[in-house]
């Protein structure tokens, strides 16, 4: 627990001590949990040697697997996108919210709240031996 919130939940803490007698005291507390996945499979780039394309009826080039590639003049490779590699993450948040009353001082009311996320995020490749540890969500 961080001091920055622990001192409120001292100060909350004494208040409570000193308040007196708490009759018709209340409270509330609202908890909100949300989990969400999410995942993006961005392009690789790619070369094929340019002996190895294929030009097809339509006068393109392509792989021999039909992916359409570029060839620059004077290069001995011709370049072409595939998929990357899956990335996923699961980002979490909860939300608490909290309110009390009548703790002994006429009118006094305390609100606040807490909030919290966190995202865990891990490659997710097709052959699972290759199994990568976490890494991170975004690349720069």
């Amino acid at each position: 627990m961080r001091v920055s919130s622990v001192r409120p939940l001292a100060a909350l803490g004494v208040l409570a001590l000193i308040a007196g007698p708490l009759q018709g005291q209340g409270y509330r507390v609202d908890l909100d949990a949300r989990v969400q996945g999410v995942s993006y499979r961005g392009w690789q780039l790619n070369s094929i040697p340019i002996g190895s394309v294929v030009t097809g009826s339509d006068g393109l080039l392509y792989t021999s697997d039909g992916i359409g590639v570029t060839c620059l003049a004077g290069d001995s490779v011709c370049t072409y996108y595939t998929a990357g590699e899956k990335v996923s993450a699961l980002p979490a948040s909860l939300m608490a919210d909290f309110s009390i009353w009548n703790i002994g001082v006429r009118g006094l009311r305390i609100e606040g709240n807490a909030p919290a996320s966190t995202t865990q995020c891990f490659a997710l490749p097709e052959d699972i031996r290759a199994v990568t540890p976490l890494i991170p969500c975004w690349r720069r």
